[in-house]
């Protein structure tokens, strides 16, 4: 298993990132703080998206995603 080591943040004690496993394995697990990202990457079209369907970046929102390779 491999571990981000921007699972916390120390300053504001907010989850941020971790993964688990390797993007070459067969599996891998991200799970990363959704609103903290977007905060960052300034993507308007998502925030628009999510304030058009009741949701806030205000709130933290974590997103998990899966990746499940196959050598066939």
């Amino acid at each position: 298993a491999r571990f981000n080591p921007k699972q916390l943040n120390e300053k504001t004690l907010t989850f941020e990132t971790f993964y688990l496993g390797s993007r070459q394995s067969d599996k891998y697990l991200r799970v990363y703080n959704k609103s903290l990202e977007l905060k960052k990457s300034m993507k308007k079209y998502i925030q628009m998206f999510w304030e058009q369907n009741g949701l806030t970046s205000e709130k933290s929102i974590v997103r998990v995603e899966i990746e499940l390779h196959s050598k066939y």
